[in-house]
């Protein structure tokens, strides 16, 4: 007998459960991570995130002078092949000091969002796990926190602590815990009663297993997401800081000491703060545009 069954189609008795209009075997469905990985604006953010660390890092090999190497001859020299960017007040490179800058404008931050994330991934896993009183005590505390502006609250830290280099890296830190902590908590009340954490809780598994091996990877998407949008922040943070005379000490300078120091020339020579202000605004832009990429991807609910 001729098989007349309709293509797509199963016949009485089979198991196949691919829809009709289904994707072929051999193909695949691009996953959420291709989709990142492919996106034009996720692909330059990424190159100029990566293409500037690499300079900081390497600056002692990029930078074509000392950044403290003075040139009284050269004071307020415009852009020229022999200084690329032109020399701020004292002479002094300012394609040296903005790459030597850079390094300080990430290193600080990245500093602070590690320290953040240290005391809020276990703040607010055990606020959302326990509840009761731990979670009143670390959400009031987090409202004290947040009823500050960051930055004043920053200026407060380090008017207690004085200055030095590592002030603003612990002011940075403490500003940027309370918003991590809240979204881990949000995270932790959203899979705490799900079957798998309840699985876990049935066999015996101790609680710090619980929290940091099935409920903390399960808060993977959101927690990173919002990391990088607390190192965009303390980016933000660390320059509004120096700007305002308060990072790095002289003669020392971060981006945002440059631009702050630029302002004072800004007729006499406009390129001084230039260059460190489309500095910042490029590593700033860079990590919203790969936090708003990284979003679509880590949000549950969002279809491949």
């Amino acid at each position: 007998m001729t098989d007349t069954a309709t293509p797509g189609v199963p016949r009485p008795g089979s198991i196949n459960t691919r829809p009709a209009d289904g994707p072929k075997r051999g193909s695949r469905t691009p996953s959420q991570i291709r989709v990142f990985l492919g996106d034009r604006a996720s692909k330059v953010a990424a190159a100029a995130i990566l293409g500037i660390a690499a300079i900081a890092a390497l600056a002692t090999l990029v930078a074509p002078y000392d950044p403290l190497e003075q040139h009284r001859a050269d004071r307020l020299a415009g852009p020229s092949l022999q200084y690329v960017l032109g020399t701020d007040e004292f002479g002094r490179d300012l394609l040296s000091r903005v790459v030597f800058g850079a390094r300080i404008s990430l290193a600080t931050p990245a500093f602070a969002a590690a320290a953040s994330a240290f005391i809020g991934l276990p703040i607010g896993l055990a606020a959302g796990f326990y509840g009761s009183w731990i979670d009143a005590a670390a959400m009031r505390i987090g409202d004290v926190l947040l009823a500050f502006p960051a930055v004043l609250l920053a200026l407060a830290i380090v008017t207690i602590m004085g200055p030095s280099s590592a002030t603003p890296a612990i002011a940075v830190a403490i500003a940027s815990v309370p918003a991590l902590m809240r979204i881990v908590r949000a995270s932790t009340l959203a899979v705490k009663n799900q079957e798998f954490v309840v699985a876990a809780t049935a066999v015996g598994a101790t609680h710090t297993r619980i929290l940091f091996r099935t409920i903390l990877p399960s808060t993977a998407g959101p927690v990173s997401v919002q990391g990088v949008v607390t190192l965009s922040r303390a980016v933000l943070l660390e320059s509004s800081l120096s700007f305002l005379g308060l990072g790095v000490p002289p003669p020392d300078a971060s981006l945002g000491s440059l631009l702050g120091m630029g302002r004072s020339f800004a007729h006499e020579a406009p390129w001084y703060g230039l260059f460190p202000g489309l500095t910042l605004m490029g590593i700033v832009l860079s990590l919203n545009v790969l936090a708003d990429a990284w979003g679509d991807v880590a949000d549950p609910f969002n279809p491949p």
